[in-house]
């Protein structure tokens, strides 16, 4: 019976187990490609989490670190506030008016003038010419130049009204130098600026020590180095000192050299 079939059907049975032969084949072929499929969907989902996650965490150190640097932003502008000279300065050029090279003599015997009143009440002595305390003011300055003058001259001011308040004996020599700007370490837009001033000065010893004391107040602030002191000989509590007194500020990099402002004293005296 099965024979008489096969002999009578069998182009048709064979064409019909080669189908189901493939279909089974795909079946299986579908179902593989499912199942990974579904293998894959877990991964991509197990992977977008942990970026997820990963991106939250980068997320949370950047609010931290912004944080942070806004923090250290904000202190470090109330250090410049109380360290910086130009934020401080009571001389400063005008911003109307007459020029600089007609403002800046004004300014500079206004100052000296101030300071020669108060000191004949002290009998303390000074050099006789403020024409000797050079700051090049040449006619050919330039906006920057004229600037770091009236910077100096601020430093000078201190240190001639702080003489005074402490009761120095005498300033021999007053001698404004280099303005100096000095790189910051991965900072290409801003460097620090050095406006220095060179004294010698002859002082009770307690007193010079208050002198350079009243320059670390805020708002007041120089850099005050001792190049030399010494005893006067015959006095004992009597000291001569030289002195550098740099204010400091922030300002732009400078890609020229500094311009020679100073030229100093000479030892004469006018008592």
């Amino acid at each position: 019976m099965m024979q008489a079939l096969w002999q009578a059907h069998r182009q048709f049975i064979l064409r019909v187990a080669i189908g189901l032969a493939v279909f089974l084949i795909l079946m299986n072929l579908a179902v593989g490609y499912r199942t990974d499929g579904k293998a894959d969907a877990r991964r991509m989902e197990n992977d977008l989490l942990g970026v997820s996650e990963q991106l939250r965490d980068l997320d949370g150190r950047h609010q931290q670190e912004q944080r942070n640097a806004d923090a250290l932003m904000e202190r470090g502008e109330e250090v410049l506030a109380k360290l910086s000279l130009l934020r401080n300065a009571e001389v400063a050029a005008p911003k109307a008016g007459d020029p600089p090279s007609i403002d800046f003599p004004g300014s500079k015997g206004r100052i000296w003038r101030a300071f020669t009143d108060r000191a004949d009440r002290i009998h303390l002595s000074y050099p006789a010419k403020l024409q000797e305390i050079s700051f090049d003011e040449s006619a050919d300055l330039t906006t920057e130049e004229w600037g770091d003058r009236y910077a100096l001259l601020e430093v000078l001011r201190r240190l001639l009204d702080a003489g005074v308040t402490y009761e120095l004996s005498r300033f021999h020599t007053i001698d404004p130098g280099d303005v100096i700007t000095e790189a910051i370490p991965d900072d290409s837009e801003l460097a620090l600026v050095r406006y220095p001033v060179s004294i010698q000065v002859e002082a009770e010893y307690d007193n010079l020590l208050a002198f350079i004391g009243a320059f670390q107040e805020d708002r007041r602030y120089l850099s005050m180095e001792i190049v030399e002191i010494a005893r006067i000989q015959g006095d004992a509590g009597r000291v001569e000192a030289s002195l550098r007194a740099v204010g400091i500020d922030l300002g732009p990099p400078r890609d020229d050299g500094p311009r020679r402002p100073g030229g100093g004293f000479r030892r004469g005296v006018r008592r």
